[in-house]
């Protein structure tokens, strides 16, 4: 599962979304403890500020980019390739004893 880590935000604003987002985790919690005797892992990813299409035309971007990497320990947002790393990781046979877990790809920024 993909998730987002705006659960982990702590502005009022964001609270409807950190509700729905933290029931992905419980289900992929459940998913896992279900479907593992069955050979099946479940496993989230939470992905935080990516360059992606969307977020680099937004006419804003330059602006809310500088703002918001400071906000992210490694000081920058992710590249699209490294979140896919984390999901490719989680799903080959290097993870096999992996199920269940919420792994944060967000720069140390939800932590």
């Amino acid at each position: 599962m993909r998730c987002s880590t705006v659960q982990f935000a702590s502005s009022p604003s964001h609270q409807k979304q950190r509700y729905a987002k933290s029931s992905n985790d419980a289900l992929s919690e459940v998913l896992a403890h279900d479907f593992g005797p069955k050979g099946v892992r479940v496993n989230t990813v939470h992905v935080g500020a990516t360059f992606t299409e969307t977020t680099t035309s937004n006419p804003m971007f330059e602006e809310w980019k500088n703002e918001f990497s400071e906000k992210i320990p490694l000081r920058r947002f992710a590249e699209a390739n490294e979140i896919a790393n984390a999901i490719v990781f989680l799903a080959s046979d290097m993870a096999s004893y992996i199920t269940g877990i919420v792994l944060k790809c967000d720069g140390g920024m939800s932590w």
